[in-house]
């Protein structure tokens, strides 16, 4: 009576799954989708939701908002096969930036006026959809620098704000020329003024810090030129990150990756 019952429960599953299947046995194979498994091999800490664009042809298909936490594990997603598609992957690692701020069609994305630029996280991948199930591995480069900046009060400082001429990517991650401008909140202590920012990938040497004082006098650091002479690399997979003190006619610079990738350090002195 058992062993019947058991068969009994077998069939049943058999037939479940030749129900649920999408593409059983006894279809035509080449209609069958692919099953692409998106799976992160790196990712920036913090609470990011990655979002997915599938491009064809050089025009959107899709744009799927993937749950945080399962790119790490692997996000199936089903694609019709045969089709030489592009996958843009993009992340914000602060889990604040609301992806829709993208064009409809998924073709920019840049910073608010007077904000830092988000922490932009992304891939590329191009595929052919030839078989039933594809692995696509992500492996995110860090869009941005962050900028840390300590400056000896020798006058009151009013404010102090960072400029540049690229402020976001086009979605295949090309600088985007668009007036970049952060005004930091500034931290006075031991006799510095703290700030921090940061910044996109830059295409010429025009990133400047302004310094403005109470008496209506101002200063410019003119950053982006002091970074091209000490071979500050804007076409890096993933950006160094900045710190800069500047005590009158003495400026100091550190260059400093994300830890997540090469933990490279370097110090620069002028």
């Amino acid at each position: 009576m058992h062993k019947r019952i058991y068969h009994y429960r077998v069939i049943l599953l058999l037939m479940s799954f030749v129900i649920i299947a999408s593409c059983n046995i006894l279809e035509d194979r080449d209609e069958c989708p692919c099953r692409l498994l998106l799976q992160a091999v790196d990712l920036p800490e913090g609470q990011y939701e990655p979002v997915v664009y599938i491009y064809e042809g050089g025009v959107m298909k899709e744009r799927i908002e993937v749950p945080a936490g399962l790119l790490k594990e692997g996000y199936v997603h089903e694609i019709a096969r045969d089709r030489d598609v592009v996958i843009y992957v993009w992340c914000d690692s602060t889990g604040r930036l609301d992806f829709p701020v993208f064009d409809l069609n998924g073709t920019t994305i840049s910073g608010e006026y007077g904000e830092a630029l988000p922490a932009l996280f992304r891939d590329e991948v191009s595929i052919d959809t030839h078989a039933e199930s594809m692995r696509v591995e992500i492996d995110f480069n860090k869009r941005f620098a962050n900028l840390e900046v300590q400056i000896l009060e020798t006058e009151k400082i009013h404010g102090v704000s960072i400029s540049g001429n690229n402020n976001g990517y086009t979605i295949g991650g090309e600088p985007l020329m668009d007036e970049f401008f952060h005004e930091p909140d500034i931290v006075r202590q031991n006799g510095y003024v703290g700030l921090s920012s940061r910044i996109p990938r830059q295409t010429d040497d025009g990133l400047v810090i302004n310094i403005k004082y109470e008496d209506g006098a101002d200063s410019r650091i003119l950053l982006g030129k002091i970074l091209e002479n000490k071979g500050y690399n804007w076409d890096a997979d993933d950006l160094i990150d900045i710190s800069i003190r500047i005590e009158g006619r003495t400026t100091g610079i550190t260059l400093k990756s994300a830890e997540w990738n090469t933990g490279y350090d370097k110090d620069l002195t002028i």
